[in-house]
């Protein structure tokens, strides 16, 4: 597994000076929206180097200012920036109805607020740091489906604890694994988890592993993803891409 770092790279372009198109009128792939220049350098080097055009902004203001919504892009937006927080920039360009797929990049504190920008359009997110081979696979499937003419938006009611415990995948749960369900969806660790339900642990880490398996995921994202009615990956595609098996979920969180 390839993870990203986020060293400070050299020569990083200033985003286009047109808003939907790079000098010589190739179309934007990927705008990248972080603070964080060192992680914003790298990201733009290793989807260069993958095949992707990309442009960069340090704000959610400077994207707001300057991207074409009606472009059809993905946008890897980091949650928690200064200024117009990632949640804002989600939410204006669902307004706008914009063209764009959203990938939000959060560290693992912000796992709720994961959940909260896939309430409000996002197709997926990914903890820093990085699988990149992850990444960006799944950067090219959300751009192959902003530039489908037939691609319907990704509109979800939300996931409230009803929501969650309603749900057709709650059926299928022992009574045990559903204590365990709506926390999990909502973000908190393992361990977290046990204190909060009196269980020890391993006994929480058993309970999870069983609902990843229920519902076909092999992460978090992929749970709530598959919970909001997207796809979840087939095997063979997550051996692609190398994304962490439920056996290694409590050394993650």
């Amino acid at each position: 597994m390839n993870n990203l770092t986020t060293e400070p790279a050299m020569g990083l372009s200033h985003p286009a000076t047109h808003p939907g198109t790079l000098p010589g009128s190739r179309p934007i792939d990927v705008h990248i929206v972080d603070d964080d220049h060192g992680l914003l350098g790298s990201l733009s080097l290793m989807l260069t180097a993958a095949g992707f055009s990309c442009a960069t902004y340090s704000s959610g203001d400077d994207f707001l200012l300057r991207a074409a919504m009606n472009a059809p892009a993905v946008v890897l937006l980091d949650v928690r920036m200064p200024g117009t927080p990632g949640l804002d920039v989600l939410a204006r360009a669902r307004v706008d109805n914009a063209r764009l797929g959203f990938i939000v990049m959060t560290g693992h504190a912000d796992i709720p607020m994961a959940v909260r920008a896939m309430k409000l359009g996002s197709l997926d997110f990914f903890e820093k740091p990085f699988d990149a081979e992850a990444l960006i696979a799944r950067i090219g499937e959300v751009l192959a489906r902003v530039r489908t003419p037939a691609a319907s938006a990704n509109a979800s009611a939300g996931l409230s604890r009803a929501d969650v415990m309603n749900h057709p995948v709650a059926k299928r749960l022992s009574k045990a694994q559903l204590a365990v369900f709506p926390l999990l969806v909502e973000g908190l660790s393992e361990e977290e988890i046990g204190k909060r339900i009196f269980r020890s642990k391993h006994t929480v880490h058993d309970h999870a592993k069983a609902i990843y398996a229920t519902v076909g995921a092999r992460t978090r994202a992929q749970l709530i993803r598959a919970l909001l009615g997207g796809p979840v990956d087939d095997p063979a595609s997550l051996a692609r891409t190398g994304l962490a098996s439920p056996t290694s979920l409590s050394n993650s969180q």
